[in-house]
């Protein structure tokens, strides 16, 4: 079962936290679709969107809210997992009406709800570093051993009737004497060092964070944005 982030941006008017809203471009969005809005009010392939981040990266909730921190569907390891920012604070007594209508209607699917101040954000120190484990192929382990370079795509687990999970010393020993069994198929999980801002990836710190800044107020207030989460 997969775990959605639900990302929402206010800015304070007037002494009061307000809900921005059609404020962010839909990656998304295809100009050739139709835009359609269903009776119970979701919109299909709106070109702007209430939200500032847009994707499923687990890296990043466990680094906002410390879900699947480490730990993917069914408790399968994918990391030594990372330092959140800080610990779930739940919603705040002046959260705008819409989000909190928003969190409401989750009831108990929404969970680990959280916020932060776009200066939380960015003073938060990305560089940090921690282990990812994925599991690979023979072939993509080789490519592994020679360049140094973590794998574009892996797994958090593969099983199958042809498949067989060996350790790192087990796949060097097979490859070394190509022993391998032709009708099987042979993985192992590796594990390779990144910093938090790499695991969380290019879109939230080239897209979101300055989509961000953008409604702050000159002189740039960072303390007068705040970022609402719900987790489902």
């Amino acid at each position: 079962m997969g775990c959605d982030i639900h990302c929402y941006a206010e800015k304070k008017v007037n002494g009061k936290w307000e809900k921005v809203v059609k404020a962010f471009k839909n990656p998304y969005y295809d100009s050739d679709k139709e835009n359609t809005i269903y009776g119970d009010g979701y919109e299909w392939n709106p070109e702007f969107k209430d939200s500032p981040y847009s994707g499923r990266n687990y890296d990043l909730f466990g680094i906002l809210a410390d879900v699947r921190n480490g730990r993917g569907f069914a408790g399968i390891p994918t990391g030594e997992g990372f330092n959140p920012i800080s610990e779930s604070k739940g919603l705040p007594d002046d959260v705008s009406e819409e989000v909190k209508k928003e969190s409401d209607g989750w009831n108990g699917d929404g969970h680990s709800h959280s916020w932060f101040t776009l200066k939380e954000l960015k003073d938060f120190d990305w560089q940090q570093k921690t282990k990812i484990y994925g599991v690979i192929s023979k072939a993509q382990y080789e490519d592994f051993k020679r360049t140094g370079e973590p794998p574009h795509m892996y797994s958090g687990e593969v099983s199958g009737g042809s498949i067989i999970n060996i350790t790192n010393k087990e796949m060097d020993n097979l490859i070394k004497n190509d022993s391998f069994e032709k009708e099987k198929k042979y993985y192992t999980r590796i594990a390779w060092e990144t910093t938090y801002k790499d695991a969380v990836g290019g879109y939230f710190f080239e897209t979101t964070l300055p989509n961000l800044e953008k409604l702050a107020p000159p002189p740039r207030n960072k303390n007068s944005i705040l970022v609402r989460q719900l987790v489902s």
